[in-house]
């Protein structure tokens, strides 16, 4: 895939997965932390990439497993005997 097409479908399970954009932005933060200390400290790329498959992988296993609060919806009798 390329960038854009990845973006888009990235950009398209945000609304079925309510934690990957914390997934996200946590990998933007790992990534940011390896490049300012890359003199200092070096992690190797197959270990970046297993610590981004862990986060993205908690991030859309905990969407699925705890559920999205209810939305407060309001009650349509009360809309109703109100007229604007």
């Amino acid at each position: 895939l390329g960038l854009r097409a990845l973006f888009f479908a990235v950009a398209g399970l945000m609304k079925y997965f309510r934690y990957l954009p914390t997934g996200l932005k946590i990998i933007l933060v790992l990534i940011g932390v390896k490049m300012l200390l890359h003199e200092q400290f070096h992690l190797a790329t197959t270990w970046l990439l297993v610590l981004i498959g862990a986060v993205l992988g908690i991030s859309i296993l905990a969407s699925v497993i705890i559920p999205a609060p209810p939305e407060e919806e309001p009650d349509l009798a009360e809309i109703e005997s109100h007229p604007s």
